[in-house]
């Protein structure tokens, strides 16, 4: 099972097409986990709606006050059950093949994680043009030098957000 990781904070207008995005993934086995950061602007509620309309499927939702990206984050994977875990922004959305696609090459490479790039998107007529597929795998300690050293310098840490992990670092 993969068990995504939404934290929720004042985000309304995006949180619907996020969850949907997910929703519509070809991957079959996912665990989706909202968890609601103190939300003032109806965000909260919005999760509440959304588990409900998706009555069957695996959707838990999680309220807690207000501590941050890193606190929800925290408070999703305490709640996770699946061997893989993943976070989604929930102001981003996903392409319907995303999981599926890197869940496969996670187990072709025998890799400990797979992180792949995105498009930026401003609105629905202003989106950055889509880039050439990229996938890294990587393994052992060098999940650590890549995260730690290659992202800071070249993209800064907003890379992290777009991992799926087979193990939580043991070395």
């Amino acid at each position: 099972m993969l068990s995504v990781i939404v934290p929720v904070y004042n985000v309304k207008p995006f949180l619907r097409k996020c969850v949907e995005s997910i929703g519509a993934q070809t991957y079959p086995n996912i665990e989706l986990i909202l968890v609601d950061d103190g939300s003032t602007d109806g965000s909260g509620e919005l999760c509440e709606e959304l588990v409900r309309e998706a009555a069957q499927s695996a959707i838990r939702l999680i309220h807690k006050p207000n501590g941050g990206q890193s606190s929800a984050r925290n408070r999703g994977l305490s709640a996770a059950s699946g061997e893989l875990v993943s976070y989604v922004d929930s102001d981003d959305w996903l392409e319907p093949e995303a999981y599926a696609h890197s869940i496969e090459l996670l187990l072709a490479k025998d890799a400990d994680v797979v992180q792949f790039d995105y498009a930026m998107a401003w609105s629905e007529d202003r989106k950055q043009d889509k880039k050439e597929e990229q996938f890294i795998t990587l393994e052992g300690k060098d999940i650590l030098q890549y995260y730690m050293v290659t992202t800071t310098i070249i993209t800064g840490s907003y890379s992290m957000c777009r991992v799926v992990c087979s193990i939580l670092f043991s070395f």
